[in-house]
């Protein structure tokens, strides 16, 4: 079963090795144009015409006015030994437009010729980062559904930079402050599953002894400007993702048929609104409008945006996204309040199960960035139970719950015991008045009048290099009447893993060790046959 994949694994690893060997080749042909024609940033340019100075060319030394006394012999050689002050430092050489394109896309993938922006970065008015990213996901404690007021958006991918380096017409479209960018992330895993998406429960590697891709994603955004004070700005993004990860990013009333159908590869508009910035209330307020990641969680975002590889059970299984209006008011620089209005969980207005449904958020982080608590409530809806079809069932589609018309309360807590060493807990509990009870992978006919689910997840996280840390999650997650994952009952899960980044902190590996392991009595692996799994996967994540 293994050579066909890393086969597969040999393939891809060929296609991205083919895609950076030109970034080294073209660094050291810039190096040595360097030595020859282009000097160094901060050295002044010499003309290569110019004939080497000589002896004629130097002035003779000044005569002192007449009448002066010779200086001691002991003073001329002091003055003759000291150091000629050093001249200052010039500013950076500016970006190379006449390079071809292609070479400036292969500059982003290195520290010395990346694009260096036209206007310096204005200075945040926020709190310093909490974390450094990378390798972690973001440099601040848990916040979505709002971009970060107060920081500056001064992230300048490959892509991007080698469009704005493209003369005029890219220095009009840096003004705009409009970017275009995205990765890819593929994965390979070996299980101790064997069967056609055995893996399920645990996500998102569904297939086991595979290489997959798990997504591509494009995304095209404005940020506002929420550094300044004085007038209202906007800003929008629109996602577009394709692969396996579609089955758990889809929203009822978005390309549904596609897991209906049980597609195993798929395509979705995960992310789509627009932001509108109003500098005067407290420290600033976001009005966010349209379909956007669900605000609490710590891996509340896409595979760049996570610590680890796979997920953990406890972001599967709750919402994933919501469709609707969010005002995010930071209230001042340790505080934060967050309601919305939405229509479910993964629905659209559209959609044929829409449901009025709240969310709200209080979040607080310390002056000292060691400690940030962040309660929620991610929705809250007085509708029962309302399926979106007849369909599907875990036999024929993995994820095979509706999300609509989820209670769900959550909470998380992240704190840095030092620099190196930092923590993240997070704990949910969630309800649906009037849903189906699920054993083994089926339905049992009855309907649970107050059907629960609850978890308990902890990352451990030690920095031990700028760009590289080691992790380690648990969880408990207790699926009680089985109404998320089909199974009844508490499955603990571990994963230890590493995060690597390089490439100027454009690609990273992330290797994986996983376990999960059922605690009352159920199969959920291995197409229902195994009470436990065991799960070692590397994934590769490269931003354009």
């Amino acid at each position: 079963m293994f050579p066909a994949s890393f086969r597969r694994l040999g393939f891809m690893v060929a296609a991205h090795l083919a895609l950076l060997a030109p970034v080294a080749a073209h660094a050291q042909e810039a190096a040595d144009a360097g030595s020859a024609s282009v000097p160094p940033r901060g050295v002044a340019p010499v003309d290569a015409g110019a004939p080497p100075p000589t002896t004629n060319d130097v002035p003779p030394p000044a005569l002192p006015p007449a009448g002066t006394p010779a200086a001691p012999a002991s003073a001329t050689v002091a003055a003759t030994a000291a150091p000629a002050p050093e001249p200052p430092p010039l500013p950076p050489l500016p970006n190379h437009q006449s390079m071809g394109f292609l070479s400036r896309f292969l500059d982003g993938y290195t520290t010395d010729y990346a694009y260096v922006p036209r206007h310096p970065v204005p200075t945040r008015r926020s709190m310093p980062d909490a974390l450094d990213a990378p390798p972690f996901p973001a440099s601040h404690w848990s916040l979505n559904g709002t971009p970060d007021i107060g920081v500056p958006d001064a992230a300048i991918y490959p892509l991007m930079g080698a469009i704005y380096g493209s003369g005029k017409v890219g220095e009009a479209i840096e003004d705009t402050r409009i970017k275009l960018y995205g990765w890819s992330d593929e994965t390979l895993n070996a299980s101790t599953s064997t069967s056609y998406r055995g893996n399920y429960p645990a996500a998102y590697q569904l297939n086991p002894n595979t290489l997959t891709l798990q997504q591509v994603l494009a995304r095209l955004e404005r940020i506002p400007d929420t550094v300044q004070t004085d007038h209202v700005d906007w800003g929008f993004r629109v996602d577009a993702l394709y692969g396996v990860d579609y089955r758990y990013t889809e929203m009822n009333g978005i390309f549904a048929n596609q897991l209906r159908n049980n597609n195993l590869y798929g395509y979705d508009l995960n992310e789509f609104y627009l932001d509108l910035y109003v500098p005067w209330v407290a420290d600033g307020l976001d009005i966010r409008v349209g379909r956007y990641i669900s605000i609490p969680d710590i891996e509340a975002n896409l595979t760049v945006d996570q610590p680890f590889s796979s997920h953990s059970l406890t972001y599967t299984y709750d919402p994933f996204s919501q469709m609707g209006i969010e005002f995010s008011l930071k209230i001042d620089k340790n505080w934060w309040a967050q309601l919305g209005l939405v229509a479910g969980d993964d629905v659209a207005v559209w959609g044929n199960n829409a449901t009025p449904t709240l969310n709200g958020c209080i979040r607080w982080e310390s002056t000292d960035q060691r400690d940030s608590w962040y309660p929620c409530i991610n929705s809250l809806s007085t509708q029962s139970y309302k399926p979106e079809t007849a369909g599907p069932t875990p036999a024929s589609s993995p994820l095979p719950f509706p999300s609509n018309n989820l209670n769900a309360l959550s909470v998380t807590w992240g704190h840095r015991f030092t620099r190196e060493w930092t923590m993240q807990t997070e704990s949910w509990f969630m309800w649906i008045p009037n849903a189906p009870e699920f054993e083994n992978g089926g339905p049992t006919g009855r309907l649970i009048p107050y059907n629960w689910e609850w978890t308990l997840l902890n990352f451990q996280f030690y920095q031990f290099a700028p760009l590289d840390f080691l992790g380690w999650r648990n969880e408990l997650f207790d699926d009680r009447f089985g109404q998320r994952t089909g199974f009844s009952g508490r499955i603990y899960e571990t994963t230890v893993s590493w995060n690597h980044w390089f490439a100027n902190k454009n690609i990273g590996i992330r290797p994986e060790i996983r376990v999960d392991q059922d605690l009352d009595g159920e199969t959920p692996f291995d197409s229902g046959t195994k009470k436990s799994q065991v799960m070692g996967q590397l994934d590769l994540v490269t931003r354009f």
